[in-house]
């Protein structure tokens, strides 16, 4: 757990956008995804949660901006861009779920 807290911190000082994934960043991502979908183990008790794509943090970002490689939310097809999905409907994802950060925080505590 301090590992990965150590990454997200470190992550917060790395906003460029670069072309190509650090070695810390694939390991980062590669066990974000093998998580399963935050959204589905949190609120609907799956424990085999569906297959993750990841979604990069919209919170505090401009339009058109993206953020950086640690700053991601494992999330199945349907919360991220299906019918209850961030994409979909932002505004009512939040409503729902929650604060991206704070899905985060979950995240990072239950690794």
């Amino acid at each position: 757990m301090l590992q990965y807290l150590k990454l997200f911190l470190k992550s917060l000082k790395i906003m460029a956008k670069k072309k190509n994934k650090t070695k810390d960043e694939k390991q980062w991502l590669n066990k974000m995804s093998e998580f399963g979908c935050c959204i589905c183990k949190r609120y609907y008790d799956e424990i085999d949660a569906p297959p993750a794509n990841l979604h990069h943090i919209r919170e505090g970002m401009g339009m058109g901006q993206k953020n950086n490689h640690f700053m991601v939310l494992p999330l199945c097809h349907h919360h991220h861009q299906g019918k209850d999905g961030f994409h979909t409907s932002p505004k009512k994802w939040v409503e729902a779920y929650g604060k991206e950060s704070k899905m985060l925080e979950w995240v990072l505590e239950s690794l």
